[in-house]
This record gives structure tokens, C-alpha cells and sequence, in this order.
């Protein structure tokens, strides 16, 4: 293998100088690599320790980055876990040429750093719980560790680099003679490569990433991580700019100097550079057709050869000053050389690499290009399968799955985990407390025992997805027993797909932008009224008052009803529903079930509610609202209402709404019915279970905060609610009159949560006080 080592010291064309786009690529994988560590201790609450291996590590300033941030999130993860830090058996990988005594002497500091930071842990020093760190020189195409022994493998920048320079077969009868590729005049694959390189490369990526999968389903363990960073390709054309950059470059400025006499083109002619950056379909094709792993979580980012990311809108347009041009061209020459030149040199010779690399900065300064692609991968381990038949993977096999079922308890017989889940409701934190408690305990996908069914919970963002788009057609919505028989089968919230479609076709002229702008201006008119008196009145309860406002324009609007005796009968019954939706489904004279049957939600004064609490609670983001809602004050003077138009206008309010909508999360999970077996996340889920998208943990994950609006307290997907925008407009409205009105002050902070409610509203209904803003 002519790829030996990186360019050691730490001269200026040394990888020690020249590193900073793979630290990039290291940190751009570190959100992904602290979700599979945090599934791998869920899953795994009795270890006691940890076997960890970084594949690839090289020396110089990023040998010991990645297993920096492996102990510090292992070490940030246990107390939120409640247990105890496990040893930590780690093992840095390279080939044999790479400089371990580099890595060797930086291990003291490692050492005095980490215990710095982990006070009393005593990592490498033998105290209780420890880290130790050992050296594993040998290529990762091929067993390199104990069966069983590792929980977690890392590696980033190194499976780009294949086993050997890709062979083509000999024009013999004997296929298994191999000969040198035909490349003329290129050290890669290109355009003008024949379709035989093309094949060669791809197939040696294939049969070196194979390789590689089964040698680590050997030694990691049932449910052991992969988290893999490496380069690669967004197009399925093996040719273009994005992976062969850096060979063109060389390529052309190698040509050149033959042209000169410099170096023998049939030098050029003979090398092949053992790399291949391959497609997202690539991957999964190898990847199903070993069969031990599963794909969690696959990514592409671009980042440019300066190590700095980049955004999908600059990905094709930078422009640059000229001394900008001549610094950034050094620095990626510099960058390329430091990974290349030891194997360019054995072919070449050491005393042109200045020239080559000088021209290779010329060309750099003239155009350099951000097509440096990232494909990150986080593998979940199966059960390693026996031999499989045929080979092919063709579209419509579908291997037998070895999944097992997910973690939980299935609790009493019968009731399951019901009276568990009752209490939870019957106490000051909410039922949400319930799949709280159970998702720290068991991970992102747990399962439970409720009123007689299985019920699934899931809180990631892909498996959301998956299921409320629903594009394979395996799921339908589903809600509890109790729900389910107060709304009926045939009402919104529980009609099966194609009866939702109709449902929605004979409703949708009421959530119109013609009937939305009628309803904001009357919402205005009932807001204006009804803030008129607050001021009289000493307390407020904020939830109470906000009802009686969305539930008079929500009938006015929908039913007609106007009168107080009318409105009052119709929030009576409302009220019984919303409360019997978490009742045991018994349908008895005393019970609140049989009320709720007799009446046959309340969503809109509850997110209201929140959303004034969380002003209250961010002096400076109301502060930058009453600048906001005051210019729509002053344009709006020559009218007594708000329109339609007028909320166009308030981009920082309506950011304030969806936030408020996702911290508030006022309903916390979405039921669907698991129509046919499935795997999610790497479990067996099957046909009659019920699987429910836990939204709220969804919306307060720290590591999804780019995605926070993904899903709204409303529905998303294909069953989107009919009335969200309206709703979105109707909080508008309130927001404005009402932070433009008053000043407020809370009576009662009290946090705890209302019990017996399906919705998350305050026990409280949050009283204040309010006076007029002069």
C-alpha cells in the first residue's frame, strides 16, 4: 500500500501544520458521535467498561482529539444517567509507519487534562474508574482486535483511502491475473479515465469497505457503534470536481513538468493514487449486503480544503481578493502535500516535490474550489447473519430480519404499566413524566403496556419523519382507547387516511385566507373587548380568561353561537371531553369518562398561556417585541383592528410563537397504529402496536435546536392540523394587544402542571396582575 504515513514533524508542509480540515471534519461529526454514545450507555446501563477504538488516528494535533471528546462526553453522560463512569479501554489505530511515539509522548498531558477536568476520577492512574490508552499498529481492512471486546468504534479520514492501488483484470482466461490499471496521463479517476479504472475503483472501495464491516461485526458487541467520517460524493458520476479536486490538481501540474522534462510521463502513466471517494449509495449498498450493521444517521456536509464549513448557498460561489487568492492557494497546497507527499515521493523523487507543490499553488490561488464533501455514518450492530445466498442486492429482497424487540417493561398482566402511568398523571409533573422516566431508562425507543395495548415511543427526528409522513404506508392514526371512543372513528383526530382526505376537502373553505382574515380582525374586536377590563379586576387568571376568548371566536366561527347561556353549555361539555381523554375508558354514570361520552381540545389558550409565561421569564425578548408590535401600532393607528396584512409584518413575533409553541410542547406525543411488521432504529415493532412520536423530547433535544420548528404542537406531516395557521394568526393577534397594553406582574410561579389533563397547561391557569403602559 503506498500510503504510509502523513508528512511527520512540524515543519511547514507537515500534517501537524496542515491538519485543520480534518479537526473540521472531526467537529462537524461531533454531534452525531455524542447521539451514539448516548444510545450505546442507554442501552448498556450495567457496563462497567468500555472497550473504544480510533481507526486511522495518525499523529499530530488531532491524534487524541476525538478520544478528548468520546471521554468528555462518556464522562458528561453518567451523571445524567445515574451511574457510575466505566473504565475506558482505548485503542489508537494506524499502520505501522505512522509516528506512535508522537502519539506516546503527547499521552501525559491527555492524562493531566482529562483528570484536570474530571477531578477525582483518576483517569490513567489506576484509581476507580479509568482510561487507558494503548497503541494497535496494523491496517483496519482486516481483524485487528479480540472477538467482542470493542463497544465503540470511531474513525474520520481514513476509509477514503482503500488497501492497495485498484487492479483490472488481464485480457487472459485466467480472470484471477491482475495487471497494472490503464490511466494514461492521470493519478485518478477522471473524465477521461476508461469505463475499466472507473470499475476497478469502485470495486476495490466495495470488497476494502466490506472487509472493513465484517472485521469490526466481530469484535464490537451485539449493539456496539460505528460513528465513521470520511470523504465522498453527492453524485453518483465517480468523476466529478467535488472527489477529484486534489488529483487534478497534482495531475495537471505533474503533466506540465513532464512537458518541461522535469519528470518521465510514463511515471505519471504508472501511478494510481489508492483512494476513492464514494456516494451515499455506495455506502448502503455495502452495508446491506454484509449485513451486520444498520444505518442510523447519514449525513453529507461540504466543507471547503481549508478546513472551514461551508453553507449549500456558497457551496458553488466564492469570491475572493487576490492577495485572498494567494494566501488561500498556499494553505490548500500546503494542506494536500502534507497527506500525499510521502507517497508521491517514491515515484517522483524528493527533490521535485517543492516544484510540483509550487505549481500546484498557482493553480489553487487561480481557482479554488469548496467541493470537499463529508459523509458521516453511525452503524448500529445486528446480529451477524450466516452465509447469504445470493450476493446481489436486488430492490425487492428484503432479508429476514434478526431484530429483537425494543427495550421496556410489559408490566402487570393485563393492565401492564397502566396504574404506573395514571399516577404519573395524577401528579404535578404531568403524564409526560412517565415517558420521561422510561426514555432515560431504556433510549429513544422504548416500549410499554397501556390500557391492555403495546404502545412504542420514539424520539428522534429521522423516526418522526418516517412515520408522520407515513410514505410507506405502514401506519394510521391512532389514539388511546379513551380518546378514541369520546371523538369517534370518523372525527379528525381519528379518521383513517382516505376519510381524513374527505373530511378535510369539506372543511378546508373554513381555514381559507379569505375566512383566516375575517377571523382576525373579529378575534381583534373580541381581544380588545375583553383586555379592556383586565385592568379593574386585581388577578387575572391568565388560562381561564384566555379560554373564554378563543372559545367565543372558535364558536363564532365554526357553529354560530354567540350567546353566553349557549357558549357556557358548549365550554361545559368541551371541558368534560378534554378531561375524559386520559379517564380509564369505563363508561359509568359517576365516572369522568361517562361526562366526557355524554358531551362528546383545548389547545390555543394553553400555548397562549406559555407564551406570556416565557415573555415574562425574557425581559429582552419582550423588550425587542414592544419595539416590533409598536411600529405595527403607529402604521395601524387609522384602523380600530388588525388585519390580515398587518401580521406580515411582525417576523420577530411570529418567531416568538413557534418557539413558544416548542418549549411549551402542549401535546406531547403523536399515536399512530402500526398497520404491518417494521424495524425502527434497529428494533422489530410490530403489526397492532402502537407507536408514538414523543414530540415534546423532540423539541427540547439540545442537539436538534436547528431543526426546533420541525415540529409544531399542532401535527405535522401529511395530517398537518387544518387550523394551524389560524392558530399561528389568532396568538399573533393576542401577543400584540396585549404586550402593547399591559405591563404584568405574577401572582402565583407556581410550575407544576395541571393533573388529568391530556394538554401540558399550568395547575396555576398563571394569575397576574397587569396596569396600563404609558
Amino acid at each position: 500500500m503506498r500510503v504510509l504515513h502523513m508528512n511527520k514533524g512540524n515543519g511547514e508542509t507537515s500534517y501537524a501544520k496542515n491538519s485543520t480540515a480534518q479537526s473540521n471534519i472531526i467537529s462537524l461529526g461531533r454531534r452525531v458521535m455524542d447521539e451514539a454514545l448516548k444510545k450505546l450507555m442507554m442501552s448498556n446501563s450495567e457496563i462497567s467498561s468500555i472497550g473504544i477504538a480510533d481507526l486511522g488516528c495518525s499523529s499530530g494535533p488531532n491524534s487524541l482529539l476525538s478520544i478528548s471528546n468520546i471521554v468528555d462526553t462518556i464522562h458528561n453522560l453518567c451523571p445524567d444517567l445515574d451511574r457510575p463512569v466505566p473504565e475506558l479501554r482505548v485503542s489508537l489505530n494506524d499502520l505501522p509507519s505512522n509516528d506512535f511515539n508522537y502519539i506516546c509522548a503527547s499521552l501525559p498531558e491527555f492524562y493531566d487534562r482529562v483528570n484536570n477536568n474530571k477531578e477525582g476520577l483518576g483517569f490513567g492512574r489506576g484509581g476507580g474508574e479509568s482510561c487507558f490508552v494503548s497503541a494497535v499498529p496494523g491496517s483496519f481492512y482486516g481483524r485487528l482486535f479480540p472477538r467482542r471486546s470493542l463497544h465503540f468504534v470511531h474513525s474520520s479520514s481514513s476509509l477514503h483511502w482503500l488497501s492497495q492501488v485498484p487492479c483490472r483484470e488481464a485480457e487472459k482466461e485466467d480472470r484471477t491475473i491482475t495487471a497494472d490499471l490503464e490511466n494514461m496521463g492521470k493519478i485518478y479517476i477522471s473524465k477521461t479515465s476508461p469505463k475499466s479504472a472507473h470499475k476497478a475503483y469502485a470495486l476495490q472501495f466495495q470488497t476494502d469497505f466490506w472487509v472493513f464491516l465484517r472485521s469490526r461485526s466481530e469484535e464490537l458487541v451485539p449493539g456496539g457503534r460505528m460513528v465513521l467520517s470520511f470523504l465522498g460524493r453527492r453524485s453518483l458520476d465517480p468523476t466529478t470536481e467535488e472527489s477529484c479536486y486534489q488529483w487534478e490538481l497534482l495531475a495537471q501540474a505533474l503533466m506540465s513538468m513532464a512537458k518541461e522534462g522535469i519528470i518521465e510521463e510514463e511515471k505519471i502513466d504508472a501511478f494510481n493514487a489508492p483512494y476513492y471517494a464514494a456516494s451515499s449509495e455506495e455506502l448502503k449498498m455495502v452495508i446491506e449486503k454484509e449485513g451486520s450493521f444498520s444505518i442510523d444517521r447519514l449525513e453529507i456536509s461540504p466543507i471547503d480544503w481549508e478546513g472551514g464549513s461551508i453553507s449549500e448557498e456558497s457551496y458553488d460561489l466564492v469570491i475572493r481578493s487576490k492577495p485572498e487568492a494567494l494566501a488561500s492557494g498556499r494553505r490548500v497546497s500546503n494542506t494536500i502535500r502534507a497527506v500525499v507527499e510521502p507517497m508521491l515521493e517514491p515515484t517522483f523523487g524528493e527533490n521535485v516535490m517543492d516544484e510540483l507543490f509550487e505549481r500546484c499553488n498557482i493553480k489553487a490561488e487561480c481557482d479554488v474550489r469548496m467541493l470537499k464533501v463529508i459523509i458521516t455514518l453511525t452503524c448500529h450492530l445486528g446480529v451477524v447473519p450466516q452465509q447469504v445466498e445470493n450476493k446481489l442486492i436486488m430492490a425487492t429482497h428484503r432479508k429476514k430480519s434478526t431484530a429483537g424487540v425494543p427495550p421496556g417493561s410489559d408490566g402487570f398482566p393485563v393492565i401492564g404499566e397502566t396504574l404506573q402511568f395514571m399516577l404519573s398523571v395524577n401528579s404535578g409533573k404531568g403524564f409526560y413524566e412517565f415517558v420521561r422516566s422510561r426514555r432515560i431508562r431504556y433510549g429513544s425507543c422504548f416500549r410499554t403496556s397501556l390500557f391492555g395495548e403495546t404502545h412504542v415511543f420514539l424520539s428522534t427526528t429521522e423516526s418522526a419523519r418516517l412515520v408522520l409522513n407515513n410514505d410507506s404506508g405502514m401506519f394510521t392514526k391512532r389514539y388511546i382507547k379513551s380518546i378514541g371512543e369520546l371523538v369517534g372513528d370518523r372525527s379528525l383526530l381519528c379518521a383513517p387516511q382516505h376519510h381524513h382526505k374527505i373530511l378535510r376537502s369539506r372543511l378546508i373553505n373554513l381555514f381559507s385566507k379569505r375566512s383566516t382574515a375575517l377571523m382576525v380582525r373579529h378575534f381583534d374586536e373580541l381581544v380588545v373587548d375583553a383586555l379592556g377590563g383586565w385592568e379593574h379586576r386585581g388577578t387575572v387568571v391568565l388560562l381561564t380568561d384566555l379560554l373564554q376568548i378563543t372559545f367565543k371566536a372558535m364558536c363564532k366561527m365554526l357553529v354560530s353561537l354567540e350567546k353566553e347561556e349557549e357558549l357556557g353549555s358548549m365550554q361545559r361539555d368541551v371541558g368534560f371531553v378534554c378531561e375524559a381523554m386520559l379517564a380509564f375508558p369505563l363508561n359509568l354514570p359517576w365516572t369522568r369518562f361517562h361526562k366526557g361520552i355524554m358531551a362528546r381540545g383545548r389547545v390555543m389558550e394553553i400555548a397562549l398561556t406559555w407564551m406570556v409565561k416565557y415573555l415574562g421569564e425574557n425581559q429582552k425578548v419582550l423588550d425587542i417585541l414592544i419595539e416590533e408590535q409598536s411600529q405595527i401600532t403607529k402604521k395601524a393607528s387609522n384602523k380600530p383592528f388588525l388585519e390580515l396584512e398587518d401580521l406580515s409584518e411582525m417576523p420577530y413575533a411570529s418567531k416568538m410563537v413557534k418557539e413558544s409553541l416548542r418549549m411549551a410542547s402542549v401535546v406531547p406525543w403523536f399515536p399512530r397504529l402500526v398497520l404491518q411488521d417494521c424495524e425502527m432504529e434497529g428494533y422489530k415493532i410490530k403489526k397492532g402496536w402502537n407507536i408514538n412520536i414523543d414530540a415534546r423530547s423532540i423539541h427540547l433535544d439540545p442537539t436538534e435546536e436547528a431543526k426546533a420548528n420541525s415540529f409544531l404542537a399542532f401535527g405535522m406531516g401529511g395530517r398537518t392540523c387544518l387550523g394551524l395557521a389560524l392558530a399561528k394568526a389568532m396568538m399573533l393577534v393576542f401577543l400584540h394587544r396585549f404586550i402593547t397594553t399591559y405591563r404584568w406582574e405574577v401572582v402565583d410561579e407556581d410550575p407544576s402542571i395541571e393533573k388529568w389533563t391530556l394538554f401540558a397547561r399550568l395547575k396555576s391557569g398563571y394569575p397576574i396582575r397587569v396596569s396600563r403602559r404609558l
